[in-house]
């Protein structure tokens, strides 16, 4: 099994948060179990996630409970798929960076 952690880029942090998502059932909103600045891990939440095969790229929106006007879109990328989720990277850019720190900082702060 390969050791996660020691291939992390960024640290990661634990958000209250939501993916908006397309699927092949449409619309399917998801639970953020972690997040960085690039990339994040989410819940099945009883989905079938196997149709976002690993290297496919997807548009998600990230909102948080607290401020669901706040969202971020980003181009993410599947990397791997575990029993409970799904993991998926985006390419870094100032603008995405300086908005997931935004959303995690004032996440932290509520």
């Amino acid at each position: 099994m390969a050791d996660w952690p020691t291939q992390r880029k960024h640290p990661r942090f634990a958000l209250l948060a939501s993916v908006h998502l397309a699927s092949g059932e449409g619309m399917i909103v998801l639970t953020v179990r972690n997040i960085s600045v690039g990339g994040v891990f989410v819940c099945s939440d009883g989905h079938d996630l196997s149709s976002f095969v690993v290297g496919s790229r997807h548009e998600l929106t990230i909102f948080t409970p607290s401020d669901v006007h706040r969202e971020m879109v980003v181009r993410g990328k599947v990397v791997r798929h575990e029993p409970d989720g799904m993991a998926l990277e985006w390419r870094q850019d100032d603008t995405a960076s300086l908005k997931l720190s935004e959303m995690i900082s004032k996440a932290g702060r509520s």
